[in-house]
């Protein structure tokens, strides 16, 4: 019986069976300088957005912004970029309708694996570039000053605030929307290799105690 434990849990390990599978599941990752800037709710007909650089592999599930949104279409956007601070070519897309129940976190499941080293850009706009995209009775959104950046935060590191509906990009120090990530740090889950090994190890040290028990 106690064999046979072993091997279950043994190769649970190697191929991320049970528990060690949850690993790298994280909870919303808040995206922003920490220096508060001001509160609007008026004079939204564009985008915002921020430039990252990414410091571990990311699985990327949902893009959101915290805000007291109109009911209307919302896209979010993951463009690549070379530094940050520049909008490259789209690389995903997403479109959900949001907003008219009051200030709260919005999200919209974007797919993405966004990779060690690479930078890109989260964007988050109206469908229609002319349409006010706040409650002017309500809060509207929470900006954060740029020169808190660029920050670390989990895999990110926030390099620029921008705004705009599309390409180029507006960056350059602009203060920068309340965004969220959903999705799971590759950092945190042992690769194959290693699992591997420590499944191994774990076989060995159980043969070398059965022939010491043996002899």
């Amino acid at each position: 019986m106690m064999k046979r434990t072993l091997l279950v849990a043994t190769l649970a390990l190697m191929f991320g069976v049970g528990p060690m599978a949850a690993l790298g599941t994280a909870a919303p990752i808040e995206l922003n300088s920490g220096v508060f800037f001001t509160q609007a709710a008026t004079g939204e007909s564009t985008g915002r957005g921020l430039g990252v650089t990414m410091l571990n592999d990311f699985a990327l599930t949902s893009l959101g912004i915290q805000a007291d949104l109109n009911l209307l279409s919302f896209d979010v956007q993951l463009y690549g970029s070379t530094n940050g601070s520049d909008t490259g070519a789209l690389f995903a897309s997403a479109t959900a309708v949001l907003g008219g129940t009051g200030y709260q976190w919005w999200d919209i499941p974007l797919n993405f694996d966004l990779l060690a080293g690479s930078s890109y850009v989260l964007h988050f706009r109206p469908t229609v570039s002319t349409t006010n995209w706040l409650d002017d009775g309500g809060l509207g959104l929470a900006y954060y000053h740029d020169s808190g950046l660029p920050v670390d935060i989990g895999a990110f590191r926030l390099i620029d605030g921008e705004e705009g509906w599309t390409p180029p990009l507006n960056f350059s120090n602009f203060v920068h929307a309340d965004l969220r990530v959903n999705g799971a740090d590759a950092a945190a889950v042992p690769e194959p290799a290693t699992l591997l090994l420590l499944g191994g190890g774990l076989v060995a040290a159980r043969v070398r105690r059965y022939r010491r028990r043996s002899a």
